[in-house]
């Protein structure tokens, strides 16, 4: 699948790789971007930010800087620590922080979200892929909508945020979490391969008629709790996937539905 794969260990190792390989085609790796490969494509080079920015660091009054690279479920716990917080309801996420503020990930539908990262983030550091320099970006300046934001644009790397979270006890935060927990039991496809949702908008009663009529496609089914989530039963190749979310897609042109991706699709 990728002829180079490499696990930055620093800012500084990641910017020595861009400069070198800054005229090649780059893929970003990071965790909980919702992401869809191509099984049958090589790609010559993925960057892997698992460890470029670990760092965690509280500068009072609920200012935190939280590295791409640490996982929300330990951001939520040294913030909960802190007597902090905001956003422990996605404590279920399979990401990076990097990956949560790619994907302005949240709680809630596009009508009516519960909150979004955006709501706490006040700027985003990262690496501008135009002069390969660190740069900080203003949240107003970082374009974000429902599960959208000017990073997935490709001109930015992200190495971190600032957020600025409400003061919050612990004891809270614990119930939150609690609470979650037991609706991702309950409504979600609970240890089973996903990838997250498919669509950030979309008709429910059509992805449940593609559902009844494209059950499932090689080893890609239609997530029996919620029709906007794929299956993988161990034998899923991007081309089940892709013939899904393409049939999906038509259906909802022909009901004259809107329909817009919520996965990232590496064609």
């Amino acid at each position: 699948m990728a002829d180079s794969f490499y696990i930055p260990e620093s800012v500084n190792e990641l910017l020595d790789l861009l400069l070198e390989l800054k005229k090649e085609h780059l893929y970003i790796l990071s965790g909980g971007s919702n992401l869809l490969i191509n099984d049958q494509k090589r790609y010559a080079h993925i960057i892997y930010m698992k460890s470029v920015d670990c760092s965690f660091e509280n500068y009072g009054n609920g200012l935190f800087y939280i590295g791409a690279s640490v996982r929300i479920q330990k951001v939520i716990k040294e913030v909960n620590e802190a007597g902090f917080g905001g956003f422990e309801e996605l404590i279920g996420l399979p990401a990076l922080f990097g990956g949560v503020v790619y994907m302005n990930a949240g709680i809630g539908g596009k009508e009516h979200p519960k909150f979004n990262i955006s709501d706490f983030v006040l700027r985003v550091k990262v690496i501008d892929k135009s002069d390969w320099k660190i740069k900080w970006i203003d949240r107003a300046d970082c374009d974000f909508d429902y599960r959208k934001s000017v990073f997935q644009l490709d001109g930015f790397i992200i190495l971190g945020a600032e957020v600025q979270l409400d003061e919050q006890m612990p004891e809270i935060s614990k119930e939150i979490i609690r609470k979650r927990q037991a609706v991702i039991k309950d409504s979600q496809e609970f240890l089973k391969g996903t990838f997250g949702s498919i669509f950030a908008e979309s008709n429910r009663n059509v992805r449940n008629l593609v559902a009844l009529t494209h059950k499932k496609k090689g080893g890609v089914s239609f997530g029996t709790k919620n029709t906007n989530w794929f299956l993988n039963d161990g034998n899923a190749s991007f081309e089940d996937a892709i013939y899904l979310i393409h049939k999906c897609e038509s259906m909802h042109k022909l009901f004259r539905q809107p329909i817009s991706r919520e996965v990232i699709v590496w064609e």
